[in-house]
């Protein structure tokens, strides 16, 4: 019961290193704001999946 939420964490984990390895322009805005971004991009890319997941699951 707990191996799926930590795989989709660690998968979210690699789409966030993928996404921000080619693209580095929130660096720029101050680290407060950088570090809002990037927690709520690893927050969309995890309740991305379990949302996923979770249809996929009902159907």
């Amino acid at each position: 019961m707990i191996i799926k939420p930590t795989v989709l964490l660690i998968i979210s984990i690699g789409i966030y290193y993928a996404v921000f390895s080619l693209w580095d322009e929130f660096d720029g805005l101050g680290l407060f704001v950088s570090t809002a971004l990037h927690i709520g991009v690893l927050g969309l890319c995890y309740g991305g999946l379990l949302v996923v997941f979770h249809l996929a699951r009902r159907r």
